[in-house]
């Protein structure tokens, strides 16, 4: 390569440098902000049909349901219940999430709630099927 070329190509290179370190400046504010997505703590009740109490140690998964769920957009927050038949998940991000409720001798159950509605004082209850 000549001295010409060389002396182009840095140029040019360096022209680039302030559009790329301006985006890389966008990206990083951008996952400030989705770090920064107030985060509440959610109690599942799990019940039968008709009230009757579910094992306990019961596993109840929530998923994110859009990006603005962050890291709960890619894996799934999971919270067994207690003798009451509730789970308290910590901190979860006040977007639309995806309840899910696995019990042997139930239907299996999937209902989708937006937590920006939901008030601390809350509590999301899900009702079971029996299997027939």
């Amino acid at each position: 390569m000549t001295r010409r070329a060389i002396a182009i190509t840095t140029a040019f290179l360096a022209g680039f440098a302030p559009v790329l370190l301006k985006a890389s400046a966008a990206l990083f504010q951008e996952e400030e902000k989705k770090s920064d997505t107030k985060k509440i703590e959610v109690h599942v009740k799990v019940s039968g049909e008709s009230g009757e109490q579910i094992p306990a140690r019961t596993k109840i998964k929530i998923s994110g349901q859009e990006k603005a769920c962050g890291a709960l957009y890619n894996q799934d927050a999971e919270a067994s219940t207690g003798a009451n038949g509730v789970a308290s998940f910590s901190a979860l991000p006040m977007c639309r999430v995806a309840v899910k409720v696995n019990v042997d001798g139930y239907i299996n159950k999937r209902e989708e709630i937006n937590l920006a509605d939901y008030r601390s004082s809350d509590v999301i209850t899900i009702r079971l099927t029996k299997e027939r």
